[in-house]
């Protein structure tokens, strides 16, 4: 299943370690042309200025049920002398994915969610991973180094690998539907939202312009783009198989703000983008893309940032806190750092650091399935 976290932030072992939330303005969008040529798509005007919504839901914060409890106090593994940060999950075949960090070397890895065994896939920038995604096999990141800006690929199935070059660093990308795709610069003021086919090993721009990464959100490869008259961007929808552009479902065409963006098969999450940023001023925006109704839920002492799904639950990295919400009644629980959490189909992958200080030394790896444990318990 693609990882579907959109908003390109640095991985590195100062971010996992104290919670630093960056502010990335990322890029992407679609309709197939060559690698020198782009076909640029507009979002389609909507006749209302900006889209209407109902009162937010005050989300509520309690402590975790027993069941929840017990399931972060099992320990899959303790990783002795590393600092472990999970990036991507293959749920399939309960492998996680990320950048391990040890005194003697620093490396991608890959953890056996099952087994606890870690192994290294492949050697890592001193940068860390900026971000990671998996699909179709693929394990995807990017890497920036004295040859240029790449995008770094390896098959989990067969161990190959393979680089994409591209102009300069690259946004978060999604795989899956055999393409990977992500956005790059273009020019120096806009950006180009390009597509790599894993069978033809051939780059394709699907648009240009101010556009935000991709995600895939139910059958479709989702976008923002903003166009020159427009003050806020517009969601941008494609057919996720051909991508060729869609219609974007009625309450989702009106220009709005849109930071962080994430999807699942079920849902599309984003953020708005607030003028100043505060832990009680965020809003999550959920569209259930199954019955077209968009939900808006507010916060209190809590950043809204980095958004995931597992099934119905809402997870995200906070710059103090790392937080699961169940979308269905709006009661959360939060995780303490120092530590991560990533999510991908009905799994959440939690990891602790030992420390608060940024130096190797200890990680336990936890690992929760939402839908097999209790409904969270009114706060």
């Amino acid at each position: 299943m693609p990882r579907n976290c959109v908003a390109s932030w640095p991985l590195t072992l100062e971010m996992r370690t104290f919670g630093l939330a960056l502010t990335i303005v990322a890029v992407l969008v679609g309709a197939c042309t060559s690698s020198t040529q782009s076909a640029s798509v507009s979002p389609k005007a909507s006749p209302s200025a900006s889209p209407t919504a109902a009162a937010p839901t005050l989300l509520c914060f309690t402590d975790p049920p027993s069941d929840w409890a017990l399931a972060m106090s099992h320990v899959i593994a303790t990783l002795e002398g590393v600092n472990f940060g999970v990036g991507a999950i293959d749920e399939q075949n309960g492998v996680a994915y990320g950048g391990a960090w040890m005194s003697s070397q620093q490396e991608i890895a890959s953890f056996n969610l099952s087994s606890g065994k870690m192994t290294e896939v492949a050697p890592m920038s001193p940068n860390g991973f900026g971000w990671m995604t998996y699909g179709d096999d693929w394990l995807v990141w990017p890497e920036i180094g004295i040859g240029g800006s790449f995008i770094r690929l390896w098959n989990s199935r067969t161990q190959e690998s393979r680089q994409i070059a591209t102009s300069g660093k690259a946004g978060t990308a999604v795989v899956g539907n055999g393409h990977v795709v992500w956005t790059d610069a273009a020019t120096s003021a806009t950006n180009g939202l390009r597509v790599y086919d894993l069978a033809t090993a051939k780059t394709a721009t699907l648009d240009t312009g101010l556009l935000r990464p991709p995600v895939f959100a139910g059958k479709f490869l989702v976008w923002a783009k903003q166009v020159s008259s427009a003050d806020n961007p517009s969601f941008v929808f494609a057919d996720a198989t051909t991508l060729q552009p869609v219609a974007a479902p009625a309450e989702l065409r009106a220009a709005r703000e849109i930071s962080y963006l994430a999807g699942s098969a079920d849902y599309l999450v984003w953020t708005g983008s607030p003028k100043s940023s505060s832990p009680d001023n965020g809003r999550w925006f959920v569209d259930d893309l199954a019955v077209a109704v968009t939900r808006t839920y507010s916060g209190r002492n809590h950043y809204f940032q980095f958004p995931q799904l597992a099934g119905s639950f809402l997870v995200w990295f906070g710059a103090d806190k790392n937080s699961i919400v169940d979308l269905r009644s709006g009661i959360g629980i939060d995780i303490p750092l120092p530590g991560g959490v990533e999510a991908a189909g009905d799994t959440v992958v939690v990891d602790r650091l030992s420390t608060l200080k940024a130096n190797v030394t200890r990680t336990d790896v936890s690992v929760l399935h939402p839908s097999q444990l209790s409904r969270l318990q009114i706060c």
